[in-house]
């Protein structure tokens, strides 16, 4: 789901802000990554290179966050700072609804796009328990 929303699957697409690849990586967040994951090179145009360092990248959030999903992909697309502030202002809100209080638009946009694509993508792909797929998504699991 987020490989679609972030660059409709095309590999070499850059940014207007930068980002590259199919996960939509700022150079400075990949180099950082990949120094976690002691490779010593990587091509962001790659497919395999760009989503090994932005699957690592997400988990790295999400696990920041106590493996909240939803909030992850917050804070993956609009900055784990502005993120924080969102969550301060809304407090123990459900992440769905705290989803329709960020103050970006893209990023409530984001939100729902790549829930959606996931929800989708489980539902084509043999998850056997869709709702729960969501719920857990949602944080609601």
């Amino acid at each position: 789901g987020l490989a679609r929303s972030e660059s409709l699957f095309q590999p070499a697409v850059v940014s207007s802000a930068g980002a590259v690849g199919l996960a939509q990586l700022m150079p400075a967040t990949a180099e950082e990554t990949a120094k976690r994951l002691r490779l010593d090179s990587y091509d962001l145009t790659k497919p395999f290179d760009n989503l090994t360092l932005g699957a690592a990248y997400l988990q790295r959030v999400a696990d920041s966050l106590g493996g909240r999903v939803l909030p992850a992909l917050f804070s993956y697309n609009a900055g784990p700072t502005r993120f924080r502030r969102w969550e301060a202002a809304a407090p123990n809100y459900p992440h769905d609804l705290l989803l329709e209080t960020l103050s970006y638009e893209e990023t409530r946009q984001y939100g729902r796009n790549v829930a959606g694509a996931a929800v989708a993508y489980a539902a084509l792909y043999g998850e056997d328990d869709v709702r729960k797929f969501l719920a857990y998504i949602l944080g609601e699991e």
